[in-house]
């Protein structure tokens, strides 16, 4: 049984290009995406299979709890330059610290079943806090939730110290502790996205992690910028319609989604 069970996650996460010229691939999870479609200012940045040995857990909705097998799996990522989303250029918030590299010039949209230790672990805190607002909540309140230890927490509403967009509510974990040092979880409910941040933006190379619920069988990983913050309503929409422009219908029979 066990035998069966890693193959059968194996072929799971295997890619077929089914036609060059349309950049057409379908995956085993039935998904097919079609990155000749891939509307401007976005541009595919990766496109590569890859394997990470060990026990890293999955994450709703779609993915298992856990896997005790090596994982494989086919990321795709986009790139969008932040003057090309309306964002303004890194470096603009106060600091002493110039910032550069990559994800301070660009947005980063990831599209595959994320494999990064990190990436889970930020996956996690957000569904957490997403899957504790309540339907119908038209402002921020806090979110009750129990620890694995049987702790009983809240996510508090805080301030951040940097501009936010509007639409997302910001959240600290308490009720104890809270500080100028407590991460901060980013939520827009009705996007269905969330972005986990660091109050000090005034280092190197920062950057915020989250993720979009893109559908109940797709979850995105996204990483911006501390600028892109305070048009985060419109970075997300614009990642949204690019995963949505490039998701196509199988051709045929493919594999059951």
């Amino acid at each position: 049984m066990a035998a069966e069970t890693k193959a059968s996650s194996k072929d799971f996460y295997y890619e077929e290009l089914l036609d060059p010229a349309r950049q057409l691939y379908r995956y085993g999870s039935g998904t097919c995406r079609e990155l000749g479609k891939l509307p401007a200012p976005w541009r595919k940045l990766v496109h590569q299979r890859y394997e990470k040995p060990g026990p890293w857990g999955r994450f709703p909705p779609g993915y298992s709890s856990v896997t005790k097998y090596p994982s494989s799996t086919t990321e795709v990522r986009l790139e969008a330059e932040y003057a090309q989303l309306g964002v303004p250029p890194a470096n603009t918030l106060p600091g002493t610290i110039r910032r550069g590299g990559l994800l301070q010039d660009v947005a980063v949209l990831s599209l595959g079943r994320p494999l990064d230790e990190h990436a889970h672990w930020v996956h996690a805190i957000i569904l957490e806090v997403l899957s504790g607002v309540e339907p119908g909540w038209r402002t921020q309140q806090q979110i009750p939730y129990t620890t694995s230890s049987g702790e009983e927490r809240v996510y508090v509403p805080m301030q951040a110290p940097f501009p936010v967009s509007d639409g997302f509510w910001v959240y600290a974990d308490g009720p104890d502790y809270l500080s100028d040092k407590s991460p901060l979880v980013i939520i827009n409910p009705a996007q269905r996205a969330g972005v986990h941040c660091y109050q000090n933006y005034n280092k190197p190379n920062p950057s915020c992690m989250g993720l979009i619920l893109l559908g109940d069988d797709e979850v995105a990983t996204i990483d911006v910028n501390y600028e892109a913050l305070g048009m985060l309503q419109e970075v997300v929409a614009s990642m949204i319609d690019a995963a949505r422009a490039i998701r196509v219908d199988c051709p045929g029979e493919g594999p059951a989604a």
